[in-house]
């Protein structure tokens, strides 16, 4: 056993874990029942915080975890009234003393984690939920996102994914859904909802909007994981999951350069890319090329290619600006959001395009003045920096600074708005 039990393991841990404890109850209660698979699994993780604090951290976590969680499922079977399922001739080996624990032991196992993970997936897309729901579904139960973190990563308010949470859940109770694959003509219409979860998860890693650290390698790190599982499987190994691996992938090579060794944030241009891992940049050139291997091109393979273009880059003088300008003109064609069109502004900016950059900046604030992206803020204030627009440029690092959670880049923020004031 580990003798320490270290905050910060620990809650990596735990969202690693939480997602696997919830697939195999879930397969016990039916997501239909979603409600108590998730006290069977925040029960076990009460109790392994309280008893790992006493005896260290077990050598085999997951397995810990899991006898655990059949325990606890077993406590709530007995406390429940009455108990079903949708297939009755289960829901009486769970009412007989004789054959319950023999049943939860047999249903709540590690031998098929990754496929009852795929299959939570895919049931957390169902059609019948709106995308975003589907999104706040995967967020929550498949990365552990809690309600706060998933309102930040979809600039939502808690109320708002509260209720989204609560209705899809109402949604799963309604059509009484257990734990099976979609039907194959299915699949493919619930993919982009499942990979655009495992996307944020991977940004939120890269750049997190709402965590002390500017990144979190953990969420890099779970992000590939659950795109691994799709990668895995053969009815779910398909170019755009290649693709958004490529994008995870040149993302967890190149994010130890944004910070120093001082702990200070590092900004493109100026990065050390002899930081970047260059054995995760041929893995994800590999990833990329088995994606285009398709007529079908997706935001993933736009992405994609924009992250390979800055991955393979020897410098920040010899980067192709206006490739990627380009990738983001086609990026904005399809899939029009102010992140993508504020990407492409600062994009327009580096290849030189300064004052166009500015003019389309300050269009994207005209017109999202309710709720504009974080991401504008010190976009606009680097393309006034440039312009020479002092005072403009220390409003908006201020707005950017007042909505930024990270230390590390607030600091940026400070001493960008010091030097700038020093020179009005």
């Amino acid at each position: 056993m580990t003798d320490l039990l270290n905050k910060d393991y620990t809650e990596k841990l735990f969202r690693r874990e939480y997602a696997k404890l919830l697939s195999v109850t879930a397969k016990l209660f039916g997501p239909y029942q979603i409600n108590l698979a998730e006290d069977a699994v925040q029960d076990t993780l009460i109790t392994a915080l309280q008893n790992w604090r006493i005896q260290g951290i077990p050598d085999h976590p997951t397995a810990w975890l899991i006898k655990v969680a059949r325990n606890k499922s077993i406590d709530i079977i007995r406390k429940q009234k009455r108990f079903s399922l949708k297939d009755e001739s289960l829901s009486h080996l769970l009412t007989s003393e004789y054959t319950l624990t023999t049943t939860v032991n047999e249903i709540i196992t590690d031998k098929y984690i990754d496929d009852d993970l795929l299959r939570m997936m895919f049931i957390c897309c169902h059609p019948e939920l709106s995308t975003e729901s589907q999104l706040c579904l995967i967020l929550q139960t498949l990365c552990g996102f809690s309600v706060s973190e998933i309102a930040k990563a979809l600039v939502s308010s808690y109320e708002s994914i509260e209720k989204k949470l609560y209705r899809a859940k109402k949604t799963w109770r309604d059509l009484k859904l257990s734990l099976e694959w979609p039907e194959a003509n299915q699949i493919q219409s619930r993919m982009n909802a499942v990979l655009t979860a495992i996307y944020l998860l991977g940004n939120e890693g890269y750049h997190s909007t709402h965590h002390a650290s500017l990144t979190r390698p953990d969420l890099l790190q779970e992000s590939l994981r659950l795109n691994s599982l799709l990668i895995s499987h053969s009815i779910t190994n398909l170019p755009e999951v290649h693709a958004l691996n490529a994008l995870i992938l040149f993302m967890n090579a190149r994010y130890p350069g944004r910070i120093n060794q001082d702990g200070t944030f590092v900004n493109l241009k100026n990065q050390d890319r002899s930081t970047w891992d260059t054995s995760l940049i041929e893995e994800g050139n590999k990833s990329l090329e088995r994606a285009m291997q398709t007529k079908s091109i997706t935001r993933f393979h736009l992405e994609a290619v924009i992250a390979q273009i800055h991955a393979n880059s020897t410098s920040y003088i010899d980067t192709d600006w206006t490739s990627i300008c380009t990738l983001y003109d086609t990026l904005n064609d399809l899939y029009p959001n102010h992140v993508i069109a504020i990407n492409r502004a600062i994009a327009m900016s580096e290849k030189g395009d300064v004052l166009n950059a500015y003019t389309e900046l300050k269009s994207i604030e005209k017109n999202s003045s309710n709720h504009p992206p974080y991401l504008l803020y010190p976009a606009l204030a680097d393309v006034c920096q440039k312009l020479n627009l002092k005072e403009e440029a220390i409003i908006n690092y201020t707005s950017a600074l007042t909505k930024s959670k990270s230390e590390i880049e607030r600091k940026y923020f400070k001493d960008k708005i010091s030097f700038l004031s020093m020179q009005t």
